[in-house]
């Protein structure tokens, strides 16, 4: 089919010699000032008494960071996979298996490295790295990558098997590789198994076996654990997961109205309305209201069917786990659409999103991510 080679010529890296060079200096100051504004805005939050204090705890005004699952990853990592009806099944084990084996400091490298490593799989495969980079770090909801969770480490798994995808190489040793980390982006996400996905379109097939092959070993073992085929499943409703929620509905509405045509603008926007009027919370109205103004918007400027299908099918498998809860921060493994953001989105924009995601950094002690 003509769509890979022809996809590959925009969303490849840029060939010749020095690329990576300048892909690093292009990448790795943006992701440091994003780092840094992360930083900066938990101390402001500490010192202006927003955030609450640290108490004991050993990673000081940083601890937001580590708060919600990571005390639940770090169950696991302490008590395993136990029987009986436990949220523990719903924690794929890799991060598990990094906290046991260095505990909070080892997240935390991990989670520096991972981050921008994940920086740099998403501006590589565009002809803009800097701006990508830009656009990524002033996402509303990006902070969450700096969270000691694996979302960082399956993006950046997941981006990279893509940014090497794309080369025009059937080297075995290149092919092992972009498997291996689709592989590690399922073991990390339950979501990471769908890098499968695009890597398949690419002309990946083989590659395209290991993130399915790795999702398939880690519900195995749960199976083998718990004794249920279902203990994943079983764990998510202990956060309602597991119904479809009235505007969940409506919002797959709307995604087939704004794939339609631009004229119909008008009733996208009652659709988005309507949806974020029927979220149960002020949170779910939250991340009802990004899944309406951003996500959906830059999924219809994608313009290749790869990465139009990847990330509906990221957004979908979320909203149909029954609740928009954690959309946003799901969202980020559909990296194609930080490049329809880079691409289209005005400085003041930008700067609006990067406001907003400043914003729920300081709300992350009262809304879980």
């Amino acid at each position: 089919m003509t769509s890979a080679r022809t996809r590959r010529i925009r969303h490849n890296v840029t060939r010749g010699d020095g690329a990576e060079r300048r892909l690093l200096r292009s990448v790795l100051p943006v992701w440091a000032a994003w780092l840094g504004g992360v930083i900066l805005v938990l101390a402001a939050g500490a010192v202006l008494g927003i955030i609450g204090g640290a108490g004991d705890r050993p990673q000081g005004f940083l601890w937001p960071l580590f708060s919600w699952d990571f005390d639940l990853y770090r169950y696991v990592s302490v008590h395993g996979y136990i029987e009986g009806d436990t949220p523990a099944y719903a924690f794929f084990p890799l991060w598990p298996l990094v906290l046991a084996v260095g505990g909070w400091p080892l997240a935390a490298a991990v989670v520096v490295g991972a981050t921008a490593a994940a920086f740099l799989g998403v501006a590589a495969l565009t002809e803009s790295p800097r701006r990508t980079a830009v656009a990524l770090a002033c996402w509303p909801g990006s902070f969450a990558l700096a969270l000691a969770y694996p979302d960082g480490l399956a993006l950046a798994a997941a981006a990279w098997a893509c940014a090497l995808a794309t080369r025009p190489s059937d080297i075995l040793l290149l092919g092992n590789a972009i498997g291996a980390l689709g592989a590690l982006a399922a073991v990390a996400r339950p979501a990471g198994f769908l890098v499968a996905l695009p890597l398949f379109l690419l002309g990946r097939r083989w590659a395209a076996l290991a993130p399915l092959v790795a999702a398939a070993a880690v519900h195995g073992y749960f199976w083998w654990r718990d004794g249920d085929p279902g203990a994943f499943f079983r764990a998510q409703s202990h956060w309602g997961r597991g119904g479809i929620e009235p505007f969940v509905v409506i919002g797959v509405l709307v995604l087939a109205v704004l794939l339609w045509r631009r004229r119909l603008l008008p009733l996208y926007t009652v659709g988005v309305a309507a949806m974020v009027a029927a979220a149960g919370s002020l949170q779910t109205r939250v991340e009802a209201l990004r899944l309406g103004l951003v996500a959906l918007p830059a999924l219809r400027l994608l313009r290749s069917h790869v990465w139009i299908a990847y990330s509906v099918a990221v957004l979908a498998l979320s909203l149909g786990s029954g609740s928009i809860q954690s959309l946003g921060r799901q969202s980020l493994l559909a990296f194609p659409l930080i490049w329809a953001a880079a691409d289209r989105a005005p400085g003041w924009l930008l700067a609006l999103g990067a406001l907003a995601n400043a914003t729920l950094l300081l709300l992350l002690p009262q809304f879980a991510p």
